[in-house]
């Protein structure tokens, strides 16, 4: 049988968890708009419009049918958004977001999916990144440690050899004299030729200024009148610089494009 204070007790405390209920349905926590300096939830938040919150955001995990802004967001297990903004850098456990996502620097543990994806500096996914729309990252974009890099072809590729003739020397070629911006990796290249001799000895090689390494040789293998072809990607030097090796003997109507860059 009940002791009559154990009811007392009871009635108590369900009279603070209606208050409690009250109070956050007045602050249109989880029901309307949230506006907050910081917000800190150990377990889950749900708001049924927007999010604004000036200063940092911590939860266990976060949905919101609206839009998020927030100056940092930080969310252990998930986080949706219709759409989100963030100044500083977004730490998920996941990211979804239906609209689009603006953010500082974003690290996800697991996936990250987006309708359009803005990084203003970094990003690493642990999983899968799906945008439908157009991703674009300032920085580096990275999956599972490894940094890669865009292709990006010229709609006009810069000519830097048209039916030329080089003798045996090393010639530096500055990319950004052909369309290429600085910054860029490297770029993709066309080049023939012809060399009076068919020799192992006799080619016309491709690499980064100041390196050792050749990233393509186009050696002559036929000769006289016959060109010989040759197509890939050279590394760039920091100054977006590459060099061609003419080694063995002199190459007529050399032809050299670059025809787009990794950046």
């Amino acid at each position: 049988m009940m002791l009559e204070s154990d009811l007392v007790k009871r009635i108590i405390a369900l009279e603070r968890r209606l208050a409690e209920i009250e109070a956050r349905e007045k602050a249109g926590i989880g029901t309307s708009n949230l506006t907050v300096g910081t917000l800190t939830v150990t377990g889950s938040e749900s708001v049924g419009d927007t999010l604004t919150v000036t200063n940092n955001a911590k939860a266990g995990s976060l949905t919101i049918t609206g839009a998020a802004n927030v100056n940092s967001l930080t969310v252990t297990n998930g986080a949706s958004a219709a759409s989100l903004g963030v100044t500083g850098n977004a730490n998920v456990g996941s990211l979804t977001s239906s609209g689009a996502a603006n953010v500082g620097s974003l690290t996800s543990s697991g996936s990250a999916s987006a309708a359009s994806l803005t990084i203003t500096n970094n990003a690493s996914v642990g999983g899968d990144l799906t945008v439908t729309g157009n991703a674009n990252v300032s920085g580096s974009l990275n999956h599972n440690g490894y940094a890669g890099s865009i292709y990006v072809p010229l709609a006009t590729w810069g000519t830097v050899y048209s039916n030329s003739t080089l003798a045996v020397g090393t010639y530096t070629i500055n990319s950004q004299s052909y369309g290429v911006p600085a910054g860029a990796k490297a770029v993709e290249i066309r080049t023939s030729g012809i060399c009076a001799t068919a020799s192992s000895t006799n080619y016309v090689a491709f690499r980064a200024t100041g390196t050792a390494n050749l990233n393509i040789v186009m050696r002559s293998v036929v000769s006289s009148t016959l060109s010989n072809d040759a197509n890939g990607k050279v590394h760039l030097d920091a100054n977006g610089q590459f060099d061609v090796v003419v080694a063995g003997a002199q190459w007529t109507t050399v032809y050299l494009f670059i025809a787009g860059y990794y950046i």
